[in-house]
């Protein structure tokens, strides 16, 4: 499974170049704001009220 997927992302950047590396980074990156940053404030200031 791991060898799969290092496989695809050697030939995303044999193919792209850095481009896939930074859009790569920045898919996760905006995965993980959203998910461990943006949903739990908002859940908070819904709990907790102003």
């Amino acid at each position: 499974m791991v060898t799969k997927i290092k496989n695809r992302l050697g030939i995303l950047y044999r193919k792209y170049g850095w481009k896939a590396v930074v859009a790569v980074f920045l898919y996760y990156l905006v995965r993980d704001v959203t998910l461990y940053i943006i949903v739990p404030y908002f859940i908070i200031q819904k709990t907790i009220g102003d």
